[in-house]
């Protein structure tokens, strides 16, 4: 993976935990409304005309509103509206969670301090010249700006190790 894709990944980590937050709540009313549209009185007569003996059946050929017919009777997702908006949701859910994966693991793998300064200056975005004196106020030691930027530099191309 190239740099760029990985300083991507890691500046939209926040913004991707956001999205799945949102996607899992979609998901869960998408399901509502498919399961909604599912409506009994019409599937009973759909499944009325799908079961009169000389009504016609799905497998040879005729009317394509019966065909339609017999396969909303039998439950076919295709024909269900809200399926292909579900489908699409749990989709993007899954790339965002196993982005989400990525950068945790990537994480995980770092040094302490590399870890630090990547989860400052990508994840949270502070500007690499406010590192300092925040890294001397939470861990009561210095380092200047080049060394920090040092560890930055480490850091990715330790993630880029970690993909390759």
């Amino acid at each position: 993976m190239e740099r760029k894709e990985i300083v991507a990944l890691l500046t939209g980590y926040r913004e991707t935990r956001a999205r799945m937050a949102y996607l899992r709540e979609e998901i869960v009313r998408l399901k509502r409304q498919a399961e909604r549209a599912q409506q009994p009185q019409a599937l009973i007569a759909l499944n009325a005309l799908c079961a009169r003996q000389d009504g016609p059946r799905a497998s040879t050929p005729g009317d394509p509103a019966a065909r339609l017919a017999c396969a909303a009777a039998d439950g076919s997702a295709r024909l269900n509206p809200y399926h292909a908006a579900l489908e699409e949701a749990r989709e993007e859910y899954e790339r965002a969670a196993r982005a989400c994966r990525l950068v945790e693991a990537w994480l995980d793998g770092l040094p302490a301090r590399e870890r630090w300064v990547v989860e400052r200056h990508a994840l949270e975005r502070l500007p690499m010249a406010d590192l300092p004196a925040l890294y001397e106020a939470q861990h009561e030691r210095s380092y200047c700006l080049d060394t920090l930027k040092s560890l930055y530099r480490k850091a990715l191309a330790a993630i880029g190790r970690m993909t390759a």
